[in-house]
Order: structure tokens, then sequence, then C-alpha cells
């Protein structure tokens, strides 16, 4: 697997969600959800293509995020991790960032009474490629069209996203980018990766002509044979659940761009 560029990485509770431990004895846990997005920036023109996107959720014991890591555990995070194509280094400073948030949950007094704190975990993988005009041709030949053109996304990406449940509050925007009409209380709307959300019917006429989000650009996956990048190992991913969008700044390591 080749080496990735550069990574994006966040984890952050998600507030107004309550979630009960699996067993009622059970000691503390986190329940965990962990996205992952694997990205190919083709240069110059820094053109972005998400080849794929997983998404795994598990019950982790506290003590497992609290230890500064260096116990290696057997569970969902630990097993996703070392499966990336990073450096030790880079897993390393996850594995701290995730220690370091996981304390910070667990002494704030609104989780003392909490036997289970949701989490939510984001990862961005990012490789970069020379844009050559035998790429070009290529992708013209796949679509009928050039990279810079409008592509849309993946059938079955489209119908992978997640139905969430619109509550006042909760998400970010509170109304739908493409159409801007108001979303009301309880009603279902859709969420891209990015956790941008419009109306269902919008975004999948929207996607049907482009693979970006009309917010922030984010790619969805083209082409069934855009996944050289992605560990054929990971795990497949559970049930989905809705998650409400909370504002966040992301931590970024980066390393100097080089041949892949």
């Amino acid at each position: 697997m080749e080496e990735a560029t550069s990574f994006l990485f966040d984890m952050w509770q998600e507030h107004g969600r309550d979630v009960a431990p699996p067993k009622p004895d059970q000691p503390a846990t986190f329940f965990v959800k962990l996205y992952v997005n694997f990205v190919v920036e083709y240069l110059p023109h820094r053109c972005h293509m998400n080849v794929r996107s997983v998404k795994e959720t598990d019950f982790l014991a506290r003590t497992t995020l609290l230890d500064e890591i260096n116990t290696v555990h057997d569970n969902m995070f630990i097993r996703m991790l070392e499966l990336m194509p990073l450096t030790e280094v880079d897993k390393e400073s996850i594995k701290k960032m995730v220690a370091t948030k996981a304390k910070l949950m667990d002494n704030d007094p609104r989780n003392t009474a909490r036997d289970c704190i949701p989490v939510a975990m984001s990862l961005r993988v990012f490789y970069k490629k020379p844009y050559t005009q035998g790429l070009d041709l290529a992708w013209t030949e796949r679509l009928g069209r050039s990279i810079h053109n409008s592509v849309p996304a993946l059938e079955s990406a489209v119908g992978d996203l997640d139905k969430v449940v619109f509550e006042k509050g909760s998400c970010l925007e509170d109304q739908c980018a493409i159409c801007l009409g108001g979303f009301c209380d309880g009603e279902e709307i859709t969420r891209l990766p990015c956790f941008h959300d419009f109306h269902g019917a919008c975004l999948e006429k929207w996607l049907d002509k482009s693979h970006l989000c009309p917010f922030c650009r984010f790619p969805l996956p083209v082409c069934r044979d855009t996944e050289a990048f992605w560990p054929r190992k990971i795990l497949k991913s559970r049930k989905r659940v809705g998650m409400p969008y909370r504002h966040r700044v992301p931590a970024v390591r980066t390393r100097p761009d080089g041949v892949l």
C-alpha cells in the first residue's frame, strides 16, 4: 500500500445524544463512531477524488482510550489505525490525541452520570498524485468526460449516505443549501461524509450531476475502480447511526510532498 502524504484527524463528543451500554453491568464505556475517508489530490490542479469511505462503530471501555495507548488493545480503533498507510510517528500522534481528548471528556462534569459517552472520530487520509494527460484521457474514456468536468457520484455511494432526523440546534445548517428551503423538526434529511445536510431529493439530483458537496466540495466516490489506495483488510461498516453536527477545529499533520 502506498504511504499517504498527509492526514486530517479529529475527535469530539456527540452532545445531546444518549447511548445505553450493551450490557447493564458493563464498566463505563465510550460508544465510538469512526469515519475514514481516503482522498487522492491530483497536482497541480488540486482536484480531489474520494476513493473510499469507511465507517465503524464499537463500544470501548474508557480505560482503553484513557491510556496513553503504549499498551496495544485489541479493539476496533487500534485495528483500524494499524491498517492505515501512515508512519508510526503519525499513528502515535493520533493515539496521544485520542488519549488527551478522552481524558477531557471523562473529566467533564456533564458526563459524571453517564455510563456511556458517545464519541465521533474522523480521519481523512490524503495521497498526492501528478495530474497527467494520460490520466485525463483515461477518465474521459471511462466516464465520457474529463476529471475537470462535472462527474456524477457513484450510485451505491449515494444510496449509502446517512439519513438523520433534523432537530433545531443540532445541525450547523437549518436549511438545504440546494433549494434554500428550511428543515422542519422531525424531518428526515440526508448527510454527506463532510457532515453537511440536505433534503434527500435535492441532494440526489445534485449528485446525479456532480460528485462534490455543494457546500465544501468534499468529493464522493465516482467509480468502482478507484480503490487502489484503500486497505484491503478493513472491516465492513456496521449499521449506521445518525450524528448531529458539532463545530470542531481539526488537527492536521502534513509531510512534504513526494513521489508516491
